[in-house]
């Protein structure tokens, strides 16, 4: 059985487990086995040659093979339109592999001009057959109608096709579905699943979407327990509001944080800890509250010491912190601005997944 030529030589282009030569045991057979290895040991020029003889007698796995050495330029000059030659010879003999890698080039317009229609007749053919990048492909094209007309529950048909063989893209894709209520009733649960699915397999869009649905889900209880927690100050029971805030702040909602930052730097039904009165007042800041900020002026401003302490966590290595002292450089609060240094902390945060620093690092332009 041979091997696909190529892994990884552009993001769309295909990984198979066998050959489908249809000349099994015949010369062309020969052919590809040995232009594989040649190629595995890096002797391009000859594999080259053996997978194009090959591809002449009509071997599709061959044709494949050679339309990528064509793509990649390896043993070849690089040439785009002979790999759109022979991804179309291969394709049209319903190798899916190359269906779908026909299809990539007339959505790019590359080795020709782009096609959408007929990216989306490659799409269908390699769908049919299984292939979860083209069902995910196709489902976009319906849903953005690309080369074909807009229809969200044909849509949602090949994006569930795709998602269920476990692709992260197409999983996202139909929680934003469900999300929505496009092309099906929407369903919260459900749209939290799929971006579950693909947040596990370390899709970071699929993260933010699924922190965003929870905290939309979240957004009434949350606010009623805030309402709360204020009647409870008022009353001056005071660790009945430290209750009502943690709740909260744990539906990831920056008033609760916010008042939690008050209640450890007054020592309101807490012992006070101004550590930690930092870290929610840190917390909500990031979050966008506004009367964070000024419990943040409060505690810097007047005291940069308190700045120092902080910045020396950070420094030492704990990540509770990258994100406050990234914020505190870019804002000026306890500190004299300096973006360069904002970044730099950012970064940090957002290498060890911190999805608030991602954002702030966006917002400041960077991806």
């Amino acid at each position: 059985m041979a091997l696909p030529l190529l892994l990884s030589i552009a993001c769309f282009l295909p990984v198979q487990a066998e050959s489908d030569s249809s000349l099994f045991g015949t010369e062309a057979e020969r052919l590809v086995s040995r232009g594989m290895r040649h190629y595995n040991n890096q002797d391009y020029g000859s594999a080259f040659r053996c997978f194009r003889q090959a591809a002449e007698t009509g071997d599709a796995y061959a044709q494949y093979n050679l339309a990528l050495c064509y793509h990649k330029g390896e043993g070849v000059e690089k040439d785009l339109r002979e790999a759109k030659r022979w991804y179309r010879e291969a394709a049209e003999q319903g190798y899916v592999y190359a269906q779908y890698s026909l299809a990539e080039f007339c959505r790019c317009g590359d080795g020709g001009e782009k096609d959408m229609s007929e990216a989306v007749k490659w799409y269908r053919a390699a769908a049919e057959q299984g292939h979860s990048g083209a069902q995910n492909s196709l489902g976009r094209c319906y849903e953005n109608g690309s080369g074909v007309q807009k229809n969200a529950v044909e849509a949602v048909k090949w994006y569930r096709a795709a998602a269920q063989q476990g692709h992260p893209g197409a999983q996202y894709s139909l929680g934003n579905c469900y999300a929505n209520g496009q092309g099906v009733f929407k369903d919260v649960a459900e749209a939290e699943k799929w971006y579950r699915k693909a947040a596990e397999q370390g899709d970071e869009t699929s993260r933010e979407a699924l922190q965003k649905l929870q905290k939309e889900k979240n957004m009434p209880v949350a606010d009623d327990l805030i309402s709360k927690g204020e009647a409870f100050l008022e009353n001056q029971e005071y660790k009945d509001a430290v209750e009502c805030f943690l709740v909260a702040a744990q539906m990831r909602n920056a008033h609760a944080m916010y008042y939690l930052g008050l209640c450890y730097e007054k020592g309101l039904g807490v012992k006070k800890n101004s550590l930690a009165a930092q870290l929610y007042y840190g917390d909500a800041l990031a979050l966008g509250d506004k009367d964070a900020e000024k419990g943040w002026e409060r505690m810097f401003r007047k005291n940069e010491k308190k700045f120092r302490q902080i910045l020396k966590f950070a420094r030492q290595g704990d990540s509770r912190f990258y994100l406050h002292v990234g914020c505190a450089y870019r804002d000026g609060l306890g500190v004299d601005r300096d973006a360069e240094k904002a970044r730099y902390w950012l970064r940090k945060a957002a290498d060890k997944g911190d999805l608030d620093a991602q954002r702030e690092l966006r917002e400041m332009g960077e991806e």
